[in-house]
């Protein structure tokens, strides 16, 4: 046999695996889970958050069921959805992520800041209708609290922010003219200043801009966004964002820079591009507690 075809069909061989490998991930669902110990807590407290994002109208078996028998699996205190739960489509039917979002709130306290989809349907009601406004309704009538450039109590000792970026933040490749810079003068305007004496988490859909969240004084930052990359290689991480941005930076685990701690989500959906590998759509389960005694 020559050479070139033992090579080629090693190949097709190789491309069968990696495509029948990539289908089951698209539709596995795991929980990942992440330990962070700070010192604005009391001895002994614990504070456990469940993290969705990017779930772009995803559906996990009938009405959900299978994420949300995972959600209530976990006992969270609160859940803190991270923005691009649905996605700007005339296409879609939203009636899914509502019925989803009533009943997560069923389950614990829900928190939520906007990505850059639920950004586009606010601004751009000529091409989505009433759909922010339905929406909207939907948060109030299930009491999910909506921050956008807002920040509430989770309780005594946390603060908890949502931002809420411009779309001229969440650039397409290629750029017009520079890559965009959010500064941590715009995000004081945008958030104000944080209190030092509470531990202040921030949702801010984009990782991109962990210099300024770094530079805010946020304890931890929750972020989605560049759906892990879709396709992983070890060692090396997440191949391309959906904004085809080639190995992103922060793409998926846990980042630090300086006193800030920030935890990107691969997500729970896809968008335009429905593939993943080595790459499992994830909920995360952040523990957060004060110093063991």
């Amino acid at each position: 046999m020559k050479p070139w075809v033992v090579i080629v069909a090693i190949v097709l061989i190789l491309a069968v695996i990696l495509t029948i490998r990539a289908f089951y991930e698209y539709a596995s669902l795991v929980r990942t889970d992440y330990e962070v110990e700070t010192e604005k807590f009391p001895a002994g407290k614990r504070l456990r958050l469940l993290v969705l994002s990017d779930l772009h109208d995803r559906v996990y078996g009938p009405e959900n069921e299978k994420l949300l028998d995972l959600m209530k699996s976990c006992e969270p205190d609160a859940i803190l959805l991270t923005g691009d739960i649905l996605t700007a489509s005339r296409k879609k039917d939203p009636n899914q992520v509502f019925a989803f979002l009533a009943k997560s709130s069923k389950i614990a306290p829900v928190y939520y800041a906007p990505g850059n989809h639920e950004r586009k349907i606010k601004e751009k009601k000529e091409t989505f209708g009433i759909l922010y406004d339905v929406f909207r309704r939907t948060l109030k009538q299930n009491q999910i609290c909506y921050l956008e450039n807002e920040k509430t109590d989770l309780d005594e000792n946390v603060c908890l922010y949502g931002l809420d970026l411009d779309l001229k933040y969440f650039p397409k490749l290629p750029y017009k003219n520079k890559k965009p810079i959010y500064t941590a003068e715009e995000m004081e305007e945008d958030l104000g200043k944080m209190d030092p004496s509470r531990y202040n988490i921030i949702l801010a859909h984009s990782p991109r801009y962990f210099n300024a969240y770094a530079s805010s004084g946020a304890d931890l930052v929750l972020s989605g966004h560049y759906h892990g990359g879709a396709v992983r290689i070890p060692k090396l991480g997440g191949v391309i964002s959906p904004q085809f941005v080639f190995f992103p930076e922060y793409d998926k685990g846990v980042y630090k820079k300086e006193n800030t701690e920030m935890i990107v989500s691969s997500g729970c959906g896809s968008h335009k591009v429905h593939l993943r590998l080595f790459n499992k759509p994830e909920v995360m389960v952040v523990d957060i507690h004060g110093h063991l005694i």
